[in-house]
């Protein structure tokens, strides 16, 4: 295979880990209803109603935790710099917040819809530490069910309940359109939020087929943001409709917080559920991220645009050596 090939076959959807298991925990989780009986035909809807459950001005304070490596950490920043460069959401270290994400390793992946109010966990272990893993679950951070929870999902899939594993069809209800909103978008196949066809499948055939031709395949193996997905980020948070008389200035550095981010013990559980509220915090100097490794001399440039997508493969047994090459500067080999 050729390196590109091999980096790719490698890899396995977040569908197909052991390591999820329905990604939306918390409150999100014990408000999602839908009556059945109920004809919601046509009204389209995934992005959670309320502006309480919104990050106000689209700044969203995060702590993340000491269990990540270097190399993770910087996937990690990857993710939160694709938000800056495509939409007004920035992600910021926390410092006296009170309303803010705790990234951790905790059981697989998985994260509350919308703000919720103090210290939320968003999981990202160790079979989640993917580009397209967490720009997944940070969406349902800012406030996004799965694509396929649409209450219109019927009339573009078609749910195989017979094939989903005992105790996952909860994993397949549809959301009350008094939970959502998708601001008219189409149902899109391509969304980063959408299942794969095999998700939570008991015998390796599909759970989930598209009605439209040729979409099964596509669906859950998006690695970015699909342009309606981006449509639906800025329109949630008005990133068009915002004054445009003061320049905006560029955001801090990501590396900086990843490099000595603000921690909390997993057993440190002494906080407080305080109000919604937000300040900025206040600037502090940025930090480098140094990943050079002193004794492979190659050339620093990678030869795959797309290299930090993968960059979690740099250690692993299999890719360390087409990664060393293909990816030479994203693994920190030069």
């Amino acid at each position: 295979l050729a390196a590109r090939d091999l980096l790719v076959n490698g890899l396995k959807s977040i569908w197909q880990l052991n390591k999820y298991r329905g990604d939306v925990r918390g409150k999100a989780l014990r408000r999602r209803q839908f009556d059945s009986n109920s004809n919601f035909r046509g009204v389209s809807r995934n992005a959670r109603i309320g502006s309480q459950y919104k990050w106000p001005d689209g700044v969203v304070p995060y702590v993340l935790s000491r269990d990540y490596s270097a190399s993770e950490r910087a996937i990690i920043a990857r993710a939160m710099q694709a938000y800056h460069e495509k939409t007004c959401i920035k992600f910021v270290a926390r410092t006296h917040e009170p309303d803010y994400l705790y990234i951790k390793k905790e059981d697989g992946c998985f994260s509350d819809v919308g703000r919720t109010g103090g210290r939320q966990t968003v999981s990202l272990d160790d079979g989640c530490i993917y580009y397209r893993t967490i720009i997944h679950e940070l969406m349902h951070a800012i406030g996004f069910w799965h694509e396929h929870e649409r209450p219109d999902r019927d009339d573009f899939v078609d749910v195989i309940w017979y094939n989903i594993r005992a105790g996952a069809h909860s994993q397949f209800q549809k959301v009350s359109p008094s939970e959502s909103n998708t601001f008219g978008e189409r149902y899109d196949y391509r969304s980063i939020m959408h299942y794969d066809s095999k998700s939570f499948s008991k015998n390796g055939r599909d759970t989930m087929v598209a009605r439209e031709p040729g979409m099964t395949s596509v669906m859950g193996k998006s690695d970015d943001f699909s342009p309606s997905d981006l449509r639906r980020l800025n329109a949630l948070y008005n990133c068009h409709s915002r004054p445009n008389s003061r320049p905006v200035p560029p955001p801090s550095p990501i590396i900086r917080p990843l490099v000595r981010p603000p921690v909390i013990d997993d057993e440190d559980d002494d906080y407080d559920e305080a109000p919604f509220s937000i300040r900025p915090p206040p600037p502090r100097p940025p930090f480098r991220l140094n990943l050079k490794i002193p004794f492979l001399d190659l050339i620093c440039t990678d030869m795959w645009k797309d290299c930090y997508k993968w960059a979690a493969m740099c250690r692993t047994s299999v890719l360390e050596v087409p990664m060393r090459f293909v990816c030479a500067r994203t693994c920190g080999h030069c």
